[in-house]
C-alpha cells in the first residue's frame, strides 16, 4: 500500500514536471543580443521583481540605469547587487514616489535636468491592494488608479520633450492580462477617488481596482502612440505574465490556501526573471519590429488584447482627458 502511494506520488510528480516544462516553453523570450552602450534607461519600481530583473539586462547591455524607486533603503541591496554582477557602475537610485504627483514632478525636473538624452522610460512600479482596505495615495487617489495609471501618465508628459529630443526612443508600459478583466465606465463608476467596487458575492482574487489600472495603461499606452505619430517616440505595453514578485504583498493569504494553491502556482507562476523578459524585448528590439501602440505578450503582439483596444479607443481619449484635469496638466 505504501509503495503504491508513493510510486502515485511519483508518477503525479513526474507528470507535473513535465507539464510545467510544456507550459514554460510557450513563455516569451527575449532573444537579442543587442547591446545598450551608453543607452539611458529611466525604470520605475527597479527596486524588487521584474524592474530589478530588467534593470540588470539592461545594465549588462552596458546601459545607464536609473532605478527610479521610492525608498533608497529598499533599493541599496539591489543598486548593490546589479553593479556587482554586471561591473557596470553607471546604476543610479534616484528617487521618485508615484503615490504623491509633486515627487513625480521633481522628479522629472531632476532627471531631465541631469541626463540630457533618455533613450526609453519604462513604467514598470505597480500596486495590489485589496479594495476593502481602501488605499489611497497622499493626493487623495484610489490606489491603483494613482500609483498604476496617474503617476505613470503624469511621469511620461512631464518627459515627453525630452524623449522627442533623444528620438529615436520609447516608452514602455507594463500592463497585465487582467486587463481583460478591467471595465472603464467613468459616468458610473468613480474609477480615481473609491475606485470601481467588486460585486457582490464575486470570487475574484484580482482587485477591480487593480484590473481597471492595468486597462488604463494599456489604453493610455494606445492614445500614446496616436499622439506621438511621426516624433519618433515609440509607446508599447505588454503583460509579463503570472509572476513570483512582492506585487502581492499587501494581500493576506491563510497558510493552508497557499498549500493547497501550490500546484497550479507550480504549474502556471514564473520566475521574475523569465517574466521581465518581456519588458527586455520591448526594450531592446529595434524600432522596425515593434507596433507603437501595440499590447504585447510572450514577446509578440496579442491579437485579443489590440482588438480590444482598438474597440476602445474613444474610452482612451476620454481617459486621457480626465487624466490630464486631475494631474494639472491642463
Amino acid at each position: 500500500m505504501v509503495v503504491y502511494a508513493l510510486t502515485s506520488v511519483g508518477v503525479i510528480g513526474v507528470g507535473l514536471f513535465f507539464l510545467r516544462r510544456w507550459r514554460s516553453s510557450k513563455w516569451g523570450l527575449c532573444t537579442s543580443t543587442r547591446a545598450l552602450d551608453g543607452q539611458v534607461i529611466v525604470i520605475t519600481g527597479a527596486n524588487t521583481g521584474l524592474g530589478a530583473e530588467a534593470a540588470k539586462d539592461f545594465a549588462k547591455r552596458g546601459a545607464t540605469v536609473i532605478l527610479a524607486c521610492r525608498s533608497f533603503d529598499n533599493t541599496k541591496d539591489t543598486l548593490k547587487e546589479i553593479r556587482e554582477s554586471t561591473g557596470n557602475n553607471d546604476v543610479h537610485y534616484m528617487h521618485l514616489d508615484l503615490a504623491n504627483l509633486e515627487s513625480v514632478r521633481e522628479f522629472s525636473t531632476a532627471v531631465a535636468a541631469k541626463y540630457p538624452v533618455i533613450y526609453a522610460l519604462v513604467c514598470n512600479a505597480g500596486v495590489w491592494s485589496p479594495m476593502e482596505k481602501h488605499m489611497k495615495t497622499s493626493d487623495g487617489f484610489e490606489i491603483h488608479a494613482g500609483v498604476n495609471h496617474l503617476g505613470h501618465f503624469l511621469l511620461t508628459n512631464l518627459l515627453l520633450d525630452k524623449l522627442e529630443e533623444s528620438a529615436p526612443s520609447r516608452v514602455v508600459v507594463v500592463s497585465s492580462g487582467l486587463q481583460n478583466a478591467g471595465k472603464l465606465d467613468f459616468s458610473t463608476f468613480d474609477h480615481f477617488k473609491e475606485g470601481r467596487q467588486p460585486e457582490p458575492n464575486s470570487k475574484s482574487f484580482a482587485p477591480t481596482g487593480y484590473c481597471d489600472s492595468k486597462l488604463m495603461n494599456a489604453l493610455f499606452t494606445k492614445e500614446l502612440s496616436v499622439r506621438l505619430q511621426g516624433k519618433g517616440v515609440t509607446s508599447v505595453c505588454l503583460c509579463p505574465g503570472w509572476c513570483y514578485t512582492q506585487l502581492a504583498r499587501h494581500v493576506h493569504i491563510p497558510f493552508y490556501k497557499k498549500i493547497l494553491f501550490m500546484p497550479i502556482a507550480f504549474l502556471f507562476m514564473r520566475s521574475a526573471t523569465r517574466g521581465a523578459q518581456n519588458i527586455i524585448q520591448a526594450v531592446v528590439e529595434e524600432d522596425q519590429n515593434l507596433v507603437s501602440g501595440g499590447f504585447y505578450k510572450e514577446c509578440k503582439l496579442a491579437a485579443k488584447e489590440n482588438s480590444k483596444l482598438e474597440d476602445m479607443a474613444e474610452t482612451g481619449m476620454q481617459l486621457w482627458e480626465i487624466s490630464e484635469k486631475l494631474v494639472g496638466l491642463q
